[in-house]
């Protein structure tokens, strides 16, 4: 029974490793970067720095978010939120 209980918390203590580590995988700034007809944009950075691409709130569907992947394109979904989008835009990178 007690290894049962260690091994369930072993798994549990790398799941959470695992889950920090991706929230951590990227970078947006709390600023947008730049304005255009289509709405906000904010760029999204790797943790090594590189740019990956944006994330726009965008005015139709009022407040809602694109994600632009650099070299790829459009990823063809509509956010919710400004996390779900860069969440979004973060593991298109994986």
């Amino acid at each position: 029974m007690i290894i049962k209980f260690k091994y369930i918390i072993n798994i549990l203590f790398i799941s959470l490793i695992c889950l920090v580590n991706s929230a951590l995988a990227c970078s947006v700034s709390e600023e947008f970067d730049f304005q255009d007809s289509a709405g906000y944009h904010y760029n999204v950075y790797g943790d090594n720095g590189d740019y990956i691409g944006y994330i726009s709130q965008v005015e139709e569907p009022a407040g809602k978010w694109v994600v632009w992947v650099d070299g790829q394109g459009a990823l063809n979904e509509i956010y919710e939120t400004k996390s779900d989008a860069m969440d979004a835009l973060c593991n298109s990178n994986d």
